[in-house]
């Protein structure tokens, strides 16, 4: 269960500890409840794929899976108010040993083009994160930018710290 405070809220809040798509709504739903009382908003959630069963690319890759999971996280980023998630989730996109780049960039943007329409029906954006070393399916600022159709709607921000993604976030939030 999270602890939402105004000390705690400065440690970026994972999809995992708050929308929890492994989890049942209702459990979901408290966590809820305890955002409502925080000081300051939740816009931006990192650790989008943390399940160790769940791969963006490789022989052992699972869309579909990957393909739920993000609807559940999409539709609860929404309910809690946030835009953006953070795809860090390097283990999920690490390319195993012996499997082409050429192959885990055909299937990380296959996997791309089916999660765009779900980001986008949420009003969610996908920001990519680069930190992540050469055998991950997103290497670099240059190679998360580039140009790929019905990909969830990105901004440059891959190579900020995750307090950095969350104040920005906060940051870039029109008033209400």
């Amino acid at each position: 269960m999270i602890s939402i405070s105004r000390r705690n809220f400065l440690n970026t809040v994972g999809v995992g500890d708050l929308l929890m798509p492994d989890k049942p709504e209702a459990e979901f739903e408290k966590n809820l409840a305890k955002l409502a009382t925080s000081p300051l908003p939740v816009l931006a959630c990192n650790g989008f794929i943390r399940p160790a069963n769940l791969h963006c690319v490789g022989a052992d890759a699972n869309h579909d899976l990957i393909l739920e999971w993000s609807e559940t996280t999409f539709r609860r980023m929404k309910k809690a108010g946030g835009k953006i998630i953070v795809f860090g989730s390097s283990g999920a996109r690490k390319i195993p040993n012996g499997w082409s780049r050429e192959k885990a960039d055909e299937q990380f943007v296959a996997l791309l083009k089916r999660m765009g329409p779900l980001a986008e029906a949420h009003g969610i954006t996908v920001s990519p994160s680069s930190n992540s070393g050469p055998r991950n399916a997103i290497t670099s600022t240059a190679s998360a930018r580039a140009p790929r159709s019905s990909a969830p709607p990105a901004i440059p921000i891959s190579d900020c710290s995750p307090i950095s993604i969350t104040w920005l976030a906060w940051a870039t939030r029109p008033p209400t």
